[in-house]
C-alpha cells in the first residue's frame, strides 16, 4: 500500500481523534453566567452578579467575577439565577404504585361501594431495609422531564404504610442501570394510620430496633483462657523435649543400656523410633479413664455460631442510634395523636410530610409546640386552606412558620405540576408569605432536611452548578424558566431523545 493512500484510509479517523477531543475541551471549559440577579438563598441577593461554573461546581458568585479568557459566557440579560429545585419526596418512575380505587360488587346495587381498597387501608409491613432502587428501572421520560423543568435533585420514596423502605435520590441524566441511583439510602419511610394493625406494625418495628441497638452496645465477652495455656506462651522457637528425671535419683540407681543387637544376629531387627511401649503392672485402669474424662472437660467449648441480623431492625436501629434521618407522613393533628401512640417513648431524627392539610382531623399548626418539640421540619405541599364550615382562606405553611417551625414544599411529579409550581407560590406571598421563604422552600430547606445542604439547595463557592436562569423575577407571572444547568452544562430539550 502507498503512503498516499494510508494517510487517506487514516484521515477521518484523524479527523474523528480531533473531533472527540474538541467537544471534551469545550465541556471541560469554564461557563459563566454574567449581568444576572443572583438569589442565592444563603444571603441577600446580589444584582448585577455572575456566577463562574466549571467541571460542575460553582467557582466563584459576585458583583466582581474575573472571567477567564476562553470561557463560555451567557448573557442573563437582567434576569434571576437561583438554585436548581430540590424534589425531597417524589413517587416519579415507581412501577406498582398504590392506587386507591373503589369497585362495586356483583348483584350490589350502585350506591353500595364496596370491595377492595388501596391506600390508607393498605396493611402495614416492617420492610425497613428495603430500598426504593432495587425496582428503579432507568430509563424513563419523567425523570428527564422533570429535569427541563427545573428538578435538579431527585429522592424518589417507596409507598406502603408501616415502614415500608428506604428512599433514594437518582441521577436524571442517567441513560442506563449504571451510575442510575447516587444514593439508595437517603431515609427511611414511616408512615402510621389510625388503625391498630398499623400502630402494632410501628411499635413492634421500634421494639426490634431498641433491641438490635442494645445488643451493639453490649461489652464483647472475651473467651476465658486456660490459666496453664496462658502460662506457656509461645516464643516462637521449638522447645527443647527433656526426659522426665525421676523425683529421688539415690532411691533409683541409673540402668545401665543394654546393648543393641547386631545386624547379623539378628536379620529382622525392629525400628529404633517406634518402641512398643512396656506395660506398667502398678498401673490403675480406673484413674486413666478419670485423667482422660478430666482432659476431656478441659478442652474449649465449641464457638457458637453468631445470630443472622435482620436488616430491617438494624436499619431502624440505626435510626433510634440517630444514624438516619425518617420522613414520617402524616397531615392533621389527629395523625400526630396516633403516631406517638404507636413510637411512645421512641425518638429520632424526622421530617413530616403533610401531603395535604386535612382541616377536619386538625391543622399541623394547632399542634405546633408538640412538633416544635419533637424537632421535626415540615414538608408540605404549597397550598391555601379552607377553614371547615368556613369561608376564611389560610395558610398552614406561614401559620406553621409563624410558630418557628422550618417549611419546605413537594414540587409534583408531573410537568404540568412543576410548572404550576411558581403560581402556588405566588398565591402564598399574596397571603402573607415572604418570598425569600417561600423560595428557599423549595431549594434551601428541602436539601438540609436531606442533609444534603452543603452540596445543593443554594449557591455558594464548591457547591454543585444545578441552577435556574429565569428572564425576570421566579414569582413573576410574566417571568418565564430560561435555562436550566446541571452540574454546570445546560440541559437541552432533546437530550434524551
Amino acid at each position: 500500500m502507498s503512503l498516499s493512500r494510508l494517510l487517506l484510509g487514516l484521515t477521518p479517523i484523524l479527523g474523528l481523534t480531533l473531533s472527540a477531543a474538541t467537544a471534551v475541551a469545550q465541556d471541560e471549559r469554564p461557563v459563566a453566567i454574567t449581568n444576572a440577579r443572583i438569589l442565592t438563598m444563603s444571603g441577600k441577593p446580589i444584582d448585577n452578579g455572575t456566577v463562574l461554573m466549571q467541571e460542575g461546581v460553582i467557582k466563584q458568585v459576585g458583583k466582581k467575577v474575573k472571567v477567564p479568557a476562553g470561557a463560555k459566557v451567557i448573557d442573563a440579560e437582567g434576569g434571576t439565577v437561583m438554585p436548581g429545585l430540590v424534589h425531597a419526596w417524589s413517587k416519579a418512575g415507581l412501577r406498582g404504585r398504590r392506587q386507591t380505587t373503589t369497585t362495586r360488587m356483583p348483584g350490589m346495587p350502585r350506591r353500595f361501594r364496596g370491595g377492595r381498597r388501596f391506600g390508607s387501608s393498605a396493611s402495614a409491613v416492617n420492610k425497613a431495609g428495603k430500598k426504593v432502587s432495587d425496582s428503579l428501572y432507568a430509563r424513563q421520560d419523567i425523570f428527564h422531564d422533570l429535569l427541563e423543568c427545573g428538578v435538579t435533585t431527585l429522592v424518589l420514596a417507596p409507598d406502603g404504610v408501616g415502614f415500608p423502605g428506604l428512599s433514594a435520590q437518582i441521577e436524571p441524566t442517567a441513560k442506563h442501570e449504571e451510575g442510575f441511583i447516587l444514593d439508595d439510602d437517603a431515609y427511611v419511610v414511616v408512615e402510621c394510620i389510625a388503625k391498630s394493625q398499623a400502630k402494632n406494625t410501628v411499635k413492634s418495628a421500634l421494639d426490634a430496633g431498641k433491641k438490635a441497638l442494645e445488643e451493639r452496645k453490649k461489652p464483647k465477652e472475651e473467651p476465658k483462657k486456660d490459666d496453664k495455656a496462658a502460662a506457656k506462651k509461645p516464643t516462637g522457637k521449638p522447645e527443647k523435649k527433656t526426659d522426665p528425671k525421676p523425683a529421688d535419683k539415690k532411691d533409683k540407681p541409673k540402668e545401665e543400656p543394654k546393648p543393641t543387637p547386631k545386624p547379623k544376629d539378628d536379620p529382622k531387627p525392629k525400628p529404633k523410633d517406634d518402641p512398643k511401649p512396656k506395660e506398667d503392672p502398678k498401673k490403675d485402669p480406673k484413674k486413666d479413664e478419670a485423667k482422660k474424662a478430666d482432659d476431656k472437660s478441659k478442652k474449649p467449648a465449641p464457638k457458637k455460631r453468631e445470630k443472622k441480623k435482620d436488616p430491617n431492625a438494624e436499619v431502624v436501629a440505626d435510626l433510634l442510634d440517630k444514624k438516619r434521618r425518617a420522613f414520617v407522613v402524616m397531615g392533621s393533628a389527629n395523625q400526630l395523636a396516633h403516631y406517638m401512640d404507636a413510637v411512645g417513648d421512641h425518638r429520632f431524627p424526622m421530617t413530616i410530610v403533610a401531603q395535604r392539610d386535612n382541616t377536619r382531623e386538625g391543622s399541623l399548626h394547632m399542634v405546633a409546640k408538640k412538633l416544635e418539640e419533637l424537632e421535626a421540619g415540615v414538608l408540605m405541599a404549597p397550598e391555601l386552606s379552607t377553614q371547615t364550615h368556613s369561608n376564611r382562606v389560610s395558610s398552614p405553611s406561614e401559620e406553621l412558620r409563624k410558630a418557628g417551625l422550618e417549611v419546605g414544599f413537594l414540587i409534583g411529579d408531573s410537568k404540568s405540576a412543576v410548572r404550576g409550581l411558581f403560581f402556588k407560590l405566588i398565591d402564598l406571598v399574596r397571603h402573607g408569605a415572604k418570598p425569600q421563604d417561600v423560595l428557599r422552600g423549595v431549594t434551601a430547606v428541602p436539601a438540609k432536611m436531606l442533609g444534603m445542604d452543603k452540596q445543593v439547595g443554594t449557591i455558594g463557592k464548591g457547591k454543585q452548578a444545578n441552577l435556574l436562569l429565569f428572564t425576570g423575577d421566579p414569582l413573576d407571572p410574566t417571568s418565564s424558566l430560561r435555562s436550566v444547568f446541571y452540574r454546570g452544562a445546560e440541559v437541552r430539550k432533546d437530550a434524551n431523545q
